[in-house]
């Protein structure tokens, strides 16, 4: 779990997460500070309750819901086989965190 590490400083925290989000997610997030964010991390129980695909999931993007001490986080990828960015790998990349009660579009 990369997103909510309080305890993580800017560079390293930035370091471990950018690799997995496409270009609208760093651009997105690349100013967040990562000691407000919650330490979901620590509240993820995945044997009690595993995250399951949204129902928003659709062609060529999945939105995942994963349960937290918080509340239920959404992560939204797309697909991406893009050679240009080798800083990333192919694969799914996030391009959207959807905080608890927060609406989604």
């Amino acid at each position: 779990m990369t997103w909510g590490r309080p305890t993580v400083a800017y560079d390293q925290w930035w370091a471990e997460l950018s690799p997995f989000l496409d270009d609208r997610a760093l651009e997105a997030y690349v100013a967040t500070d990562p000691t407000v964010l919650p330490d979901i991390a620590a509240s993820i129980d995945m044997s009690a309750a595993p995250a399951t695909l949204a129902p928003e999931t659709g062609s060529g993007h999945v939105v995942v819901d994963v349960p937290s001490a918080a509340g239920v986080f959404g992560v939204q990828m797309t697909w991406s086989s893009d050679p240009e960015t080798p800083q990333r790998r192919a694969g799914w990349l996030v391009d959207r965190i959807y905080f608890p009660d927060s609406p989604r579009e």
